[in-house]
């Protein structure tokens, strides 16, 4: 006897599972072009350098340690579960480039998919849903999160995040509390702004709630607060600091919140600008302190939160609810990264947006779908922006190819920066392109002239271009500028010696070796950890 197949089965299939495979498609091809991708930037710390990935011997370290401890560097930040995942991506493959840019994509198609489901789950309509969840997975300012392989906290912290909201959707119940403070747990323990966890679920209990607008409607979430208090005291007491701090030296920016707050105006224009029209995509941004509210940007910024703010009161908790949880939600997770309440280590970073972008993305295309008017027409325009953002994400992606193309978009930019020219001198030198090199070396040190090493890489290139009399001449001028700089710096003083030593001046020979090497003593403990 033949059955036919229950096609209602299928249809079944298809409208529940069919957005996830979609959207995991949609990722998978706009970073198909990632994983040859080189390291870069930190990744020499938290990777190639660090021994706690290269023995479990290791494992308390990388779990109780800060996140650059393994390649002997102090920083603030605590992020074991993102060790944790090198240390077992190091393990399988070792240094393979492409195991670590798959954990980045998986993480973002997780993610992806997650956005759906929280817009489900706070009952925005399906399609809106979809498309904003697409919209989001291939948007371009959150290549800074994914193709850079050290900006895996960020993926990770959201994941976490998203699954303890949707956890929590509909009821906010006591079972459904517990399971999100594990995955809060989780979160923070893969990048400290996942502290503003218990912000995300009020904005969310202010979504589906009747009585939003009642203050003990709130109090359900008090489990959320305590292991955000439980996290603050261990962070504090228990967990390393190394006496770190972004800023050596008192500045307006660090000392003066109004500075902060003005600053933040300022940028702020910027990063809703950049998910409305992605372009000039780069790391090493010049972004100015302003101590002046009558400033163009600054009251650029401040007229984008007045609106926001009057939007809300307009709203009263009934019109406009998507967008007003929208609003809610960027300002939750992004309120550590304005600078506010804490003077962050940059101004502008495009990985902030990660997660806070969730919440404008499927705040606005849920507001517009309640537009009858021209719905397919809509429908038709909101594929063709993904499909235009996922070929700019596909393209950008290029850019982070390898340490030339990374410090060129930056330079391309209009940026002015010292270590942008310094790292480009160091990648073109490593390609043995020795002239432009020193074109670069040259003009980090007449931006900025505070670094040691800029002097150093430059006289060695200089005696890779020739051994005539004055390129050695000049090689020496700037080791000795760079000693000047840092006495300390001991590799400046072993060139001089190889140098001397080729001119048959023994005498200064032994006494820069000498230099270098009781230099060198004393510092075993630290040559140890970085070898």
């Amino acid at each position: 006897m033949i059955t036919r197949p229950d096609v209602r089965c299928f249809d079944h299939w298809g409208s529940r599972y069919l957005p996830y495979a979609l959207l995991i498609a949609a990722v998978g091809i706009a970073y198909s072009n990632v994983f040859c991708n080189q390291f870069l930037l930190d990744d020499e710390f938290l990777i190639i350098k660090n021994i706690f990935l290269r023995d479990k011997r290791y494992l308390l370290d990388l779990i109780a340690s800060s996140s650059t401890a393994g390649a002997g560097g102090t920083d603030l930040f605590f992020r074991p579960l993102q060790g944790l995942l090198y240390f077992l991506i190091y393990q399988i493959s070792e240094l393979s480039v492409f195991s670590f840019h798959l954990l980045n994509v998986a993480l973002h198609a997780a993610n992806a998919c997650l956005v759906y489901t929280l817009g489900r789950k706070l009952g925005f309509n399906k399609s809106a849903t979809l498309i904003a969840a697409l919209i989001w997975a291939v948007h371009p300012v959150h290549t800074e999160a994914v193709t850079y392989i050290s900006a895996t906290a960020d993926p990770l912290y959201s994941m976490f995040c998203l699954i303890g909201i949707c956890a929590l959707l509909p009821d906010f119940s006591a079972r459904r509390t517990m399971v999100a403070c594990a995955a809060f747990a989780l979160a923070i323990l893969s990048k400290e702004t996942a502290i503003i966890f218990p912000l995300l679920a009020m904005c969310c209990l202010f979504l589906v709630s009747d009585d939003r607008l009642k203050l003990r409607t709130y109090l359900k979430t008090w489990p959320l607060w305590l292991v955000a208090g439980i996290y603050i005291v261990i962070r504090m007491t228990l967990l390393p600091n190394d006496d770190f701090q972004f800023y050596k030296q008192p500045n307006i920016y660090s000392e003066n919140i109004g500075a902060r707050i003005l600053t933040f105006l300022s940028i702020l224009p910027d990063y809703f600008g950049l998910l409305l029209w992605p372009s000039n995509l780069h790391m090493d941004r010049t972004s100015l302190v302003y101590i002046s509210l009558w400033e163009a940007p600054v009251l650029f910024g401040a007229l984008l939160v007045l609106a926001a703010i009057g939007f809300v009161l307009w709203s009263k908790g009934r019109r406009g609810l998507a967008l007003t949880w929208g609003l809610f939600w960027f300002a939750s997770a992004h309120v550590l990264h304005t600078g506010i309440f804490l003077a962050v280590n940059s101004l502008f970073l495009e990985h902030w947006l990660y997660l806070p972008s969730i919440g404008i993305i499927l705040g606005a295309a849920q507001s517009l779908s309640a537009l009858n008017k021209a719905k397919t027409a809509m429908t038709v325009l909101a594929l063709s922006i993904a499909f235009s953002l996922g070929l700019l994400t596909f393209m950008q992606n290029r850019i982070w190819n390898n340490p030339i193309t990374f410090f060129e978009n930056i330079l391309s930019n209009g940026e002015k920066s010292a270590p942008a020219h310094n790292n480009l001198a160091m990648a073109y030198g490593e390609k043995g392109k020795y002239d432009l090199a020193i074109e670069h070396y040259r003009t980090a040190i007449k931006i900025y002239d505070n670094f040691p090493q800029t002097h150093h890489n430059l006289a060695k290139s200089l005696l890779e271009i020739s051994h005539e009399e004055k390129y050695v001449a000049e090689a020496i001028s700037e080791l000795e500028k760079a000693i000047r700089m840092n006495p300390e710096f001991f590799q400046s003083y072993e060139a001089l010696a190889e140098i001397y030593d080729s001119k048959g001046d023994s005498q200064k020979a032994n006494y820069y070796r000498q230099k270098g090497r009781e230099i060198l003593s004393r510092r075993i403990p630290d040559a140890m950890i970085t070898n």
